[in-house]
């Protein structure tokens, strides 16, 4: 199991991108009670792994699987935090959030830049948000 996380971390440092997800697919899907060794440290290994395709699916511009990906790394690391305490249940929830602000303010950011040629959707988001 380790073997694949290292071959996905190589693959990662060569750029070889679409091989590493692959590896880290496989790895991400396995269940804990397959597993011979320690069902405790397969979910901080299985969390690692998940935050590893959400970096590459954000790094591709797929926004909703990095979503996907990390809302799963949360889970998983909750799942551990008897292992590994709560400093990675806190840095996958913070990825998460940040991931979630980044992508609403691309959004936005979007919108407005649009907005010259249908000032009409601006406005209207405008009046939702002095509605709030």
């Amino acid at each position: 199991m380790e073997a694949r996380a290292a071959l996905a971390q190589c693959f990662m440092k060569l750029g070889r991108d679409s091989e590493a997800m692959e590896l880290l697919s496989q790895y991400s899907n396995l269940n804990p009670q397959d597993q011979p060794t320690n069902k405790d440290s397969f979910h901080g290994q299985k969390a690692n792994a998940l935050q590893q395709l959400a970096y590459l699916h954000w790094k591709n511009g797929n926004r909703q699987n990095t979503l996907k990906f990390l809302t799963s790394f949360s889970n998983e690391a909750k799942n551990g935090i008897s292992t590994y305490g709560r400093k990675l249940f806190d840095n996958a929830r913070i990825a998460e959030g940040l991931a979630k602000g980044t992508i609403a303010v691309e959004s936005h950011i979007e919108m407005v830049l649009n907005s010259r040629e249908n000032i009409y959707d601006l406005v209207e988001w405008k009046n939702l948000k002095d509605k709030k």
